[in-house]
């Protein structure tokens, strides 16, 4: 048995044990670059699987007679399909920017001054392309009494309190 008061070598050698740093991928050069047109095309198919279960999520509330649950699955089921949107107008504005790049490359291979786009040019871009869709589906005039409603709501709460009052208020 050894005494604890035995005082310790000054020149004794620790064991150095090296401690692994947790590397996020994200932002590590070593992972490589990220390429989110790659990505996109490799991953498509979960769109799809997306897709598959915001149906289900619809059947599942529409089926069930529990409403706490009825109301979860159709908030999720939203949620769901906002996102997707959000993911297809992204990829849209993507679309447009690649597009207007190619332009580019082949009017300074014919020695030409490139036109870079202004932010207020690719919603254009994005908006005659959405119209287009709209027309393809059918669906123009609905979408077009949405937005106008949607504007009238927006300019309806700007206006004070006193005159929409008066407006609403039989004369």
């Amino acid at each position: 048995e050894f005494s604890c008061k035995k005082p310790v070598n000054p020149f004794r050698t620790q064991p150095v044990e090296k401690k692994t740093k947790p590397r996020d991928p994200r932002f590590d050069p070593l992972c490589g670059h990220f390429d989110e047109l790659l990505f996109r095309k490799s991953y498509g198919f979960l769109d799809q699987m997306k897709k598959k279960e915001i149906v289900q999520l619809r059947d599942e509330s529409k089926k069930t007679r529990d409403p706490e649950r009825q109301e979860a699955a159709s908030k999720l089921a939203q949620r769901m399909e906002q996102s997707l949107h959000r993911q297809e107008h992204d990829d849209r504005v993507q679309e447009k920017k690649r597009e207007f790049r190619k332009l580019n490359r082949d009017l300074i291979k014919q020695g030409k001054n490139p036109y870079y786009l202004k932010r207020g040019d690719l919603k254009k871009l994005v908006l005659m392309d959405q119209v287009e869709d709209l027309k393809k589906r059918g669906s123009l005039a609905k979408g077009l009494a949405r937005k106008r409603q949607h504007l009238a709501a927006k300019q309806h709460l700007k206006m004070p309190r006193a005159r929409r009052a008066a407006e609403e208020a039989p004369p």
